[in-house]
């Protein structure tokens, strides 16, 4: 924290002439500055409370013109005997003051507003053992004497040192002697022992809640009455207690505490050395790492995706930037994988379709080194890594821990690459080491990855062909060939002057692809082509191809078969030093549902499909075990039933016909429910019945023959 002598003289430095603790006058009314930033002026009254913070630029601005006009105020200086006691007091409150400042930046304003509650206010107040009453008019006085800590002195004290002569020293700025030990205070120095004890920032903050702000209530959990720790309602916040720890470990922050004094003077000590010794061409030697750039970036929705990575491939000879890739992968083989990728090509492909041109000087391409140094990164370490170098034949050769400067080129790199990226998306996204800097540049993230990218490898192609300066140590040879020291001029020199280093071609580039892959999974043989782990996957290969047919015929043949990780749609096979690539067999229409995943996503999705198999095999078991075992039950009963039967042929012949009589004539038999008279009386209507024939008598047939007219 800056006290306000430090924070006068950057001002000065920078010529504005306007100090924190003056006085101006504004709109007739007198207000006291209590904080100067190159972003923001804050002011409070001294004639009427309250409270506002003005841009830098526009208060400059109406200074020149007149507008504000600064008062001038006599010094009164007093010199006060304190106890070490008050001492103390004093600086806690200055900077618990502080700390209220720090986390309600910059919305001051809500100081002055009736009916606002300021939380950060009411705790400081209670770390005070203050009324928040009290505390805020001592804060009022703090910064209406433009962040003096000497406001902060009992009024009492003061009136009666004016009284006396001066008679001992000012207040400085050193931490105080003995803490006052509060309930609050207490509870920090057993938190720091915590931390000292466990190394654990997280561990010490629970430790600390759980003796100083908790209690122990009795509830009822499935039955059982057990006991349990609710934190109180007011607790200290994580982040003063770590404040409050890093400020009492002797100036190291809580990384290098944990890490020990060791590794501590080990990352500070000053290694000296010529990271060119020992070549005598370019790309002998390779340095490769990659780092978080600390800029947000979105997707084409306009939602952050985070931060991106960048990993460099630099040429400590010729000093210049040889291979780069930028995606999402942090700390992965992939990530390495897909930098020497980009180094097998021309990096014209990798450029141009981001607007960005570039030669074969500018930014050099297709060149295999003959050794990469690297840190002890879990991707440099890896079996992967050691298996593909030890393949092409190139020396991995590790750094040793904390000696970044014996990998000091690829370090500068990322040094002048964030410099620059932090100039020109000051307000574009990038994340300022401040305490708003995180939140302010989500809300500033503006910028895509295509657009990142181009703006990267135009940056990669500046500082390949600008001057290095006095970062390069010329030889004699170059400076009489009047070479300058540019990286891309390095290169070419060396170039025609020196061995030439081992360039990719199209005869060893398939061999350099096959050592990059992946090995790890198994794939075994059968006739239907080639299974991994006798999955379903299955590759094959149509054009009946000779070799292919002899692979999977013949008795002991001897093969490699390694993959891509991000595609699942095809393999590669090496047989007979011929490397062939096998797409995934479509004949089997549910094998096309998998085209497009990765063989991370296949594993994780067959690991369900096995999780569900598992656990309806146990479920199948059981079914099976029921059924044998109820049809042992009625096996016994038909047994202790029918013990004694006559099993004769012609016994069995009578038996069978009663039997299926029973059989067909009973009702539990679908026909017979289905053709049920009563049932099919409910469905069918009912048949027409014809009309009945009845004899006519003698006089009915002689009544048929008499004439009418009779």
């Amino acid at each position: 924290m800056n006290n306000v002598n430090e924070i006068n003289q950057i001002n000065e430095k920078q010529n504005r002439g306007i100090r924190m603790g003056d006085i101006y006058k504004i709109d007739g009314k007198r207000y006291r500055l209590f904080h100067v930033s190159s972003d923001i002026i804050g002011i409070i009254g001294l004639d009427e409370l309250g409270y506002d913070t003005i841009d830098s630029q526009t208060f400059s601005e109406n200074v020149r013109n007149g507008l504000y006009e600064r008062v001038e105020e006599p010094e009164n200086p007093v010199s006060i005997e304190l106890s070490d006691e008050q001492r103390d007091r004093i600086r806690h409150l200055r900077d618990l003051m502080e700390d209220v400042l720090r986390e309600e930046y910059p919305e001051w304003g809500r100081f002055g507003k009736r009916g606002v509650e300021v939380k950060s206010m009411h705790a400081a107040a209670d770390q005070a053992d203050l009324s928040v009453y009290r505390f805020r008019k001592l804060f009022i006085r703090y910064l209406r004497s433009g962040r003096d800590e000497n406001s902060l002195i009992d009024g009492r004290v003061m009136k009666f040192a004016r009284k006396q002569l001066p008679v001992a020293l000012p207040l400085d700025n050193s931490m105080p002697q003995q803490e006052v030990l509060t309930k609050k205070d207490q509870a920090f120095l057993f938190a720091l022992d915590v931390f000292k004890s466990t190394l654990s920032m997280q561990n010490a903050y629970e430790m600390m809640i759980r003796k100083y702000y908790s209690h122990i209530e009795c509830q009822m959990e499935n039955g059982v009455l057990m006991d349990k720790v609710i934190p109180d309602d007011d607790i200290p916040h994580y982040s003063t207690m770590r404040r409050y720890i890093c400020s009492h470990l002797g100036g190291l922050t809580p990384t290098e505490y944990i890490k020990g004094e060791k590794e501590y003077r080990n990352n500070h000590r000053k290694l000296t050395g010529n990271q060119r010794s020992g070549l005598i061409t370019i790309g002998q030697q390779v340095q490769v790492d990659e780092c978080e750039v600390a800029v947000n970036l979105i997707d084409t929705d306009g939602n952050i995706i985070g931060k991106p990575i960048l990993y460099i491939a630099f040429d400590p000879m010729a000093q210049i930037i040889i291979g780069a890739y930028i995606g999402l992968i942090n700390n992965s083989m992939g990530g390495f994988i897909n930098l020497f990728l980009s180094m097998l090509e021309p990096h014209e492909n990798q450029t141009a379709p981001y607007g960005v041109s570039c030669d074969e000087y500018s930014f050099p391409s297709m060149v295999l080194p003959k050794q990469i140094c690297s840190d002890q990164g879990s991707e440099y370490m890896s079996k992967h890594m050691e298996a593909a170098m030890q393949e092409l034949g190139i020396i991995d050769s590790m750094v040793p821990a904390a000696a970044g400067s014996y990998k000091g080129g690829v370090e500068n790199v990322f040094h002048r690459l964030q410099s620059r990226l932090k100039k020109q998306l000051i307000h574009d996204g990038y994340i300022l080491a401040t305490h708003e800097g995180p939140d302010k540049a989500r809300q500033e993230a503006v910028l895509s990855m295509d657009g990142f990218k181009a703006i990267c490898y135009r940056l990669i192609i500046e500082l390949n062909t600008t001057s290095l300066g006095e970062m390069f140590s010329p030889d004699r040879d170059m400076i009489e060939h009047h070479i300058p020291p540019v990286p891309a001029e390095i290169w070419k020199y060396k170039l025609n002057t020196c061995f030439e280093p081992m360039f990719v071609t199209d005869r060893n580039r398939m061999q350099i692809l096959f050592a990059l892959l992946w090995r790890d999974k198994a794939f075994s043989r059968g006739r239907d082509g080639l299974r991994y782990k006798g999955h379903s996957l299955r590759f094959f290969v149509y054009d009946d191809n000779e070799w292919f047919l002899e692979l999977i015929s013949a008795k002991n043949p001897e093969f490699e078969v390694r993959y891509n990780d991000t595609d699942i749609s095809r393999i590669y096979v090496r047989y007979k030093g011929i490397i062939h690539v096998v797409p995934l067999a479509p004949v089997r229409d549910e094998l096309a549902t998998f085209a497009g995943m990765t063989w991370t996503a296949y594993d994780t999705v067959y690991a369900e499909y096995k999780k569900m198999r598992k656990e309806q095999q146990k479920k199948d078991l059981g079914v099976r075990l029921t059924t044998a075992h109820r049809n042992d039950q009625t096996l016994a009963a038909e047994k202790a039933a029918h013990a004694g039967t006559d099993n004769s042929a012609k016994a069995v012949k009578d038996s069978r016909a009663v039997e299926r009589a029973r059989i067909e004539s009973s009702s539990d038999e679908t026909r017979n429910r289905l053709l049920g008279v009563k049932q099919l009386s409910e469905v069918l209507p009912e048949p027409a019945q014809p009309p009945v024939q009845r004899m006519k008598t003698n006089a009915e047939l002689a009544a048929m023959f008499e004439d009418e007219d009779d």
